[in-house]
């Protein structure tokens, strides 16, 4: 989806935060959608910039890190 709204003429910033930060604030909810001492925390950490090339994203091997509430739930950076 995040490729499909950048060919769509957003960037690749605009895009990410479309998906993360204002969906938050879509759903009205203040925990989630930025990375902030005291929020819930789902992200992950890649091999690349996603802003250069937004389909980094769908890579698997290009995912290093996911986290979930902030607990880390698979880690691939032994493979790096």
């Amino acid at each position: 989806e995040l490729q499909c709204l950048v060919e769509q003429g957003m960037t690749a910033m605009e895009a990410i935060q479309a998906a993360t930060s204002v969906n938050a604030k879509a759903l009205l909810q203040d925990d989630i959608g930025i990375l902030s001492k005291g929020k819930t925390a789902d992200f992950i950490i890649v091999n690349g910039n996603p802003l250069d090339d937004i389909k980094i994203l769908q890579q698997h091997n290009k995912i290093l890190q996911i986290y979930r509430n902030g607990t880390l739930l698979v880690s691939r950076t032994e493979e790096f």
